[in-house]
């Protein structure tokens, strides 16, 4: 699936930019992500899919920090359910804004626990990665992100590709 969903986010991250019905400055916005997660191999983890919960605020036309929460249910080598909880705290720098569409960088840090079977385990991770907003009509926003994350404490790297819709609310257009 990965696959697929690279591509087409490139092809949409080169096309042309254009500034209205996008997050306005000094907003508040929200947002829900469906993701295809890919684990490194040494993780002992299938890959899966996950959802994510957003909520932000846009400081400036090129700077908004953003809050993540987000869970997925994935198997190990064993077949068993392991639930992975991810916590993060992003900047966004809004590199490019036209009049649909809103590039941007992303980078930041959070906590994952890894639920297996009754057992916790918890560690840091730094990710980044680059995405777009497309307008689709006042106060929502179509949104692919591609982010890299790597686990800081066993020494793995993962891969996030994530499409969803968020909605911007209040500031100055």
């Amino acid at each position: 699936m990965h696959r697929t969903l690279l591509p087409a986010l490139i092809l949409v991250l080169a096309g042309p930019a254009g500034a209205a019905n996008l997050p306005a400055t000094h907003s508040l916005f929200t947002g829900l992500l469906a993701s295809a997660h890919h684990f490194d191999g040494d993780t002992g983890l299938d890959d899966t899919l996950d959802t994510t919960a957003t909520l932000g605020f846009r400081f400036s036309d090129g700077i908004s920090v953003e809050l993540a929460a987000g869970r997925s249910s994935a198997n190990d080598e064993t077949d068993r359910d392991v639930d992975v909880d991810t916590a993060h705290l992003d900047a966004l720098w809004h590199y490019a804004r036209g009049d649909h569409w809103q590039r941007y960088l992303v980078a930041g840090a959070g906590q994952q626990s890894v639920d297996a079977a009754g057992t916790d385990h918890n560690t840091g991770f730094i990710t980044g990665g680059i995405g777009v907003f497309r307008s689709i009509g006042r106060p929502f926003l179509l949104r692919l992100e591609g982010r890299w994350l790597y686990d800081l404490d066993e020494e793995q790297a993962g891969l996030r590709l994530s499409a969803g819709i968020t909605a911007a609310f209040g500031g100055q257009r």
